[in-house]
């Protein structure tokens, strides 16, 4: 009630109260590249999505025609020209930045739940609970994360559903950071009127963390989340590029990479195109992140060109 009626009277003053999200969505707004790598990064994936419907081709459809263009450079009729099989390269770009955003979502989703969780016990209960829980994260940054890539890669690579367990193995590489980034600011919390509030009343220490510290970790979470999505996109695309990752006749970025490098100076269509969409899709996602991280720093006043 309290707080109801000093917000009542600094409107009866003409006085502009806006909630905390309010203010980061105002920050966010000043950053100019992040607002405009939005609406690129929306561009990107309403193209990619769309398939068909914008192409006018399926990504695996061999032309049977005799008289079907073969390594065609880019026409009306095909954006991005064809393969040496008369494949429309501009469809299967499309299925190849499906399958990215795909791994990148799922790899930010899961590495930022579980380095945010395992940050946010570790830095509230500190004592053996951190001790322990940071040398299995200094254990896990130990691992070369390419080689285990390769050999899990290459065990599911003549499964169907090899990209998934390519997303659970970054996923388990790559929540380290997060959850040193929570951890710090769990440290800083814990130790805040609200949390010691929270524990004069009786709430169980699961609840306080669940309801309350991560709550307010909230903004560095989702900065690490979008950058640990550009980094999932570009670990599979190498992945794939290596011949390990996504498997024909499915569509990677990375694989694409890989058939037209051989050929990048005569049949330039077949290597730039899938290079500029990784390019734009990580320039976007961190363009963004840098964003976000602007609009949720509380001392952040300089409004960004």
């Amino acid at each position: 009630m309290a707080e109801r009626a000093t917000t009542d009277e600094m409107a009866e003053f003409g006085v502009e109260v806006r909630s905390h999200w309010r203010l980061v969505l105002s920050r966010f707004a000043h950053h100019r590249l992040a607002v405009a790598a939005v609406v690129v990064l929306g561009v990107l994936v309403t193209v990619s999505f769309l398939g068909e419907t914008l192409s006018g081709h399926r990504y695996d459809e061999v032309p049977l025609d005799a008289d079907a263009p073969l390594s065609a450079p880019p026409s009306a009729d095909h954006w991005f020209g064809t393969n040496e099989l008369g494949v429309d390269v501009f469809s299967r770009v499309q299925r190849g930045a499906q399958r990215s955003i795909q791994v990148g979502f799922l790899i930010a989703v899961f590495a930022t739940t579980l380095g945010s969780l395992v940050g946010a016990v570790a830095g509230f209960y500190r004592g053996w609970v951190d001790t322990v829980l940071m040398r299995i994260t200094d254990l896990f940054l130990t691992i070369p994360t390419l080689a285990v890539l390769i050999v899990v890669a290459n065990r599911f690579r003549t499964s169907d559903n090899s990209w998934l367990a390519i997303v659970l193995v970054i996923s388990g590489l790559a929540w380290m950071g997060v959850a040193r980034i929570v951890r710090g600011v769990a440290l800083s919390l814990r130790e805040r009127e609200f949390v010691e509030a929270a524990r004069a009343v009786g709430l169980p220490n699961r609840h306080i963390v669940m309801r309350h510290v991560l709550p307010n970790c909230l903004g560095p979470i989702i900065v690490a989340g979008t950058l640990a999505m550009a980094g999932g996109i570009l670990a599979e695309a190498a992945l794939s590029f290596l011949g390990f990752g996504i498997q024909p006749p499915d569509v990677s970025l990375g694989g694409l990479i890989a058939v037209g490098v051989p050929s990048a100076g005569e049949r330039w269509w077949l290597f730039y195109p899938p290079g500029m969409f990784i390019v734009l899709f990580c320039l976007a996602i961190n363009f963004i992140g840098d964003g976000l991280r602007d609009a949720f720093d509380p001392q952040q006043t300089r409004v960004r060109a």
